[in-house]
């Protein structure tokens, strides 16, 4: 399952962005958990409280702490996320750079916009410690830690995991 966190301080740039992720996410076959947080201190309470994301849409300019200092916050703990900042603001893209981000995305951003995105990242996250694999149209990602072993018979594949 995908952890996917939205962060804008504009609500229904936020609740435009839920809905891209959603259908984006469940037309591949993605299982996903989306949490909507409208400022950066939201956004940190969140991974405080549930966990670390695979992918945060993180708007700049946001009411208190900007969305550059929630990143390099979140970067403090966690080197794998994959940040992408979406804003109308490009003067902060070299800024930015400093943080990591996964890309950096002018707004209003489009569908196809997000679903390259959403694909580009999954893509990359199949590839870290993961097994991947897709079934009745469906993909499923297996930590490689958690796989005891592989199975396979004729037409039929097995994998023991715990």
């Amino acid at each position: 399952m995908l952890r996917i966190g939205i962060c804008d301080d504009i609500r229904e740039e936020v609740e435009k962005q839920e809905k891209q992720v959603r259908q984006i996410t469940y037309q591949i076959g993605i299982r996903a958990d989306i949490r909507k947080c409208y400022s950066g201190m939201d956004l940190l309470m969140e991974i405080e409280l549930s966990g670390q994301f695979d992918i945060i849409l993180l708007d700049i300019e946001l009411g208190g702490m900007n969305g550059i200092e929630t990143a390099r916050q979140i970067r403090e703990s966690d080197v794998n996320c994959n940040i992408i900042f979406i804003t109308s603001f490009e003067q902060y893209s070299k800024e930015a750079i400093s943080v990591h981000p996964f890309a950096f995305v002018d707004k209003p951003i489009t569908y196809a916009q997000m679903e390259k995105l959403i694909s580009d990242v999954y893509e990359k996250l199949q590839i870290d410690d993961k097994f991947a694999f897709k079934s009745n149209k469906t993909y499923y990602n297996i930590s490689l830690n958690k796989i005891m072993y592989f199975m396979s018979e004729k037409n039929y594949k097995c994998i023991l995991y715990r």
